[in-house]
């Protein structure tokens, strides 16, 4: 299924390779160290999702006309609420024209914070539901191969409290950001020169690693599993309210956040256009005027 130009799949267990122990949160959303006191858990093929949950993952990706970094400046960034001196608003809703916005909570170091994430509400036949809010912990890496991985993890914080009005969620997932990979020559080597010239240190140098700046292009993918708690059916005493894909739609819901990402990166690209109210306005009395002048005119030919 899916929607907004994305394709988003479903989620499968993996093989059944692990023990079944009794379902223990675990903070670890890739394989866990062998010295972990936390027990080992069924999860999906990503490696995301776990398998104690109600609802399973959803998966979503897409190509952004942009490079990794400035994809990934721009998924740390984009829906961010602006914030008065580190104190929780007293309005918290998403931005205007936004699926879903994020304060910043607390800053843990250079690769980890802690966030607050708003939903708008959602409408499930025959009604709508409350709009859910996250706190997150957002802890984010740059791997050798120039991709970038950032998850997030739900938890506590003592300086986010419930807020009045929504429903708390849980929330696991995973953004990686991808670049293109580099080319090869007919030969198969790498960053080979023309025939006939000389390779320069210069050439080699200016080349960033993995076309991390050079490539105006990389894959935004996303892996998400929500239990958005509240109303919205988990066990099987209500089949016939659960079949209809009321949780699956949170999760649905959070990968369209992808479309903001890349609004905000396309929007960058192109010459902004102001809406000039006042102008808009003259513009219309100018035309007014004209058709009025017009038709006094007509009125005053001989006929």
């Amino acid at each position: 299924g899916g929607g907004g130009n994305l394709r988003i799949y479903r989620e499968e267990h993996s093989a059944p390779s692990y023990p079944s122990p009794s379902y223990s949160p675990s903070p670890w959303l890739f394989s866990q160290p062998a010295t972990s006191a936390f027990p080992t858990i069924r999860r999906f093929r990503s490696d995301v999702g776990l398998a104690g949950h109600p609802f399973p993952p959803f998966k979503a990706s897409m190509v952004l006309k942009a490079n990794s970094l400035d994809s990934f400046m721009g998924l740390m960034c984009s829906g961010r609420i602006p914030d008065g001196d580190g104190k929780m608003p007293a309005l918290v809703q998403p931005n205007s024209g936004q699926i879903a916005s994020f304060r910043i909570v607390e800053t843990m170091d250079d690769h980890m914070d802690v966030i607050h994430l708003v939903f708008r509400p959602l409408y499930l036949f025959p009604s709508w539901t409350a709009p859910r809010d996250f706190v997150l912990y957002r802890f984010w890496k740059y791997e050798d191969d120039g991709t970038y991985q950032v998850c997030l993890d739900s938890g506590q914080h003592v300086d986010c409290p419930r807020v009045e009005g929504y429903v708390r969620g849980e929330m696991h997932s995973v953004y990686t950001i991808a670049p293109l990979k580099k080319r090869k020559n007919k030969r198969g080597s790498r960053g080979a020169v023309r025939a006939g010239s000389t390779p320069t240190t210069s050439n080699t140098a200016s080349e960033p690693p993995y076309g991390n700046l050079s490539n105006e292009e990389c894959l935004l993918s996303h892996v998400v599993q929500i239990d958005p708690r509240g109303w919205v059916p988990t066990t099987s005493s209500l089949p016939f309210f659960r079949n209809q894909g009321y949780g699956d739609a949170f999760a649905i819901m959070a990968l369209h956040q992808m479309l903001d990402v890349k609004e905000a990166l396309d929007s960058t690209r192109f010459v902004a256009v102001l809406m000039d109210s006042v102008a808009h306005h003259n513009n219309n009395q100018h035309s007014n005027n004209f058709r009025v002048g017009q038709g006094e005119r007509r009125a005053k030919m001989p006929r």
